[in-house]
């Protein structure tokens, strides 16, 4: 792995970018001291599969002009594998997930940050919102270090369209 600081994105692939990725790894790296987002996949206008984020450790992110601080987050993609990652700092979000994303596995993880643990939502894609698809978030641990009462364990958002949630996905054995 590598040890990743002062950068303004680690990982990144932009919601506008039109390429396939299939197979990508990014495990067993440190990340520290970074602004805005540490591990951001976002695909809704191109392919992501097969990918596997395991093994890394992210903390302390910078402030930026972005009050957004997300530090593992898909959006879009299928076989998505989250795996033993663990996070700490003052994060918006440790682990964030919106969007088309089927058959992700979310398993194993630790965060003890400011904000929220893991936010899971449908977005607006084309005029239409889309959720996960059997998808399961399990084994994960969440610990809040911040001073006020707006966080949550785990939220799990969908829009007033009348859906009434993910399709044949899980949420079970996590610890807040």
């Amino acid at each position: 792995g590598c040890d990743l600081t002062g950068l303004a994105f680690v990982f990144l692939k932009t919601n506008t970018a039109t390429s396939a990725q299939s197979g990508l790894r990014i495990t067993n790296n440190t990340s520290h001291g970074n602004y805005n987002e540490d591990i951001s996949l976002n695909s809704p206008s191109g392919g992501l599969s097969d990918v596997e984020i395991s093994g890394n450790r992210l903390w302390d992110p910078r402030r930026a002009d972005n009050p957004t601080r997300i530090a593992i987050g898909v959006a879009t993609g299928s076989g998505i594998r989250v795996t033993n990652n663990h996070v700490t700092g003052d994060w918006t979000d440790a682990f964030h997930f919106e969007e088309k994303l089927v058959g992700m596995v979310v398993s194993g993880n630790t965060a003890e940050v400011s904000q929220n643990g893991l936010v899971i939502l449908n977005n607006n894609i084309g005029g239409a919102r889309v959720v996960p698809v059997d998808c399961v978030f399990s084994g994960n641990t969440f610990k809040y270090t911040g001073s006020g009462s707006d966080h949550v364990g785990i939220r799990v958002t969908w829009d007033a369209s009348g859906y009434s949630g993910a399709k044949d996905s899980g949420i079970f054995g996590n610890v807040v």
